[in-house]
């Protein structure tokens, strides 16, 4: 065979070869015309992104804890109550003056005056125990003893006189009412225990 017919029989085998070559280079630049711009860097954010999110998330299992207290540590709890009971009957006339609820009862006191002391019908008669007698013309009898007398006619007998007695009424109040010591020192049937 001449040098000729070698070379075009090289040639025939050969330019199929050089066009498929040219078009798998085409191929792959529309391949790459077609992807996104920056699609590798996409992906490292969004590994990024979810790296972030696993912080994010740890970071409120971290605020989640017990809230600490100032200086790091709770202070002491300031205690104590007042203890006691509150009686008016065993109040003192001040202690029952002071005490809502209480009120001071009076008491009829003096000596009442005697019914030969009185010299005329009109007296005698208002003087509690006493009488005239027309037949001795003067006032006879023994008058009522003051502490006998009702503290709302007390006046009414010559000689006695009201005078604060004793407390009576219930308390509006009890020692456990009282939130500091100083309130309830001022009940002396109260004491303020820590």
């Amino acid at each position: 065979m001449s040098i000729v017919a070698r070379l075009s029989a090289v040639a025939l085998v050969a330019a199929p070869l050089v066009l498929f070559g040219c078009s798998s280079a085409e191929q792959d630049k529309d391949d790459n015309d077609k992807a996104p711009p920056g699609g590798q860097a996409g992906r490292v954010d969004g590994g990024a992104k979810d790296a972030g999110d696993a912080t994010d998330g740890g970071g409120s299992d971290a605020d989640a804890e017990a809230p600490s207290f100032e200086g790091g540590a709770p202070g002491p709890q300031i205690g104590g109550y007042c203890s006691g009971f509150i009686s008016c009957f065993e109040a003192t006339l001040r202690e029952c003056a002071a005490t809502p609820g209480c009120r001071i009862v009076q008491a009829c006191d003096g000596i009442a005056r005697s019914c030969s002391s009185f010299f005329d019908r009109f007296s005698c008669s208002g003087q509690r125990g006493c009488y005239w007698s027309s037949s001795s013309n003067s006032c006879t009898g023994v008058a009522n003893s003051c502490s006998l007398i009702s503290e709302f006619s007390c006046t009414d007998q010559e000689g006695c006189r009201l005078r604060d007695d004793r407390c009576s009424g219930v308390a509006n109040q009890n020692c456990s009412d009282f939130t500091t010591a100083s309130a309830c020192s001022r009940q002396s049937k109260c004491t303020w225990r820590e």
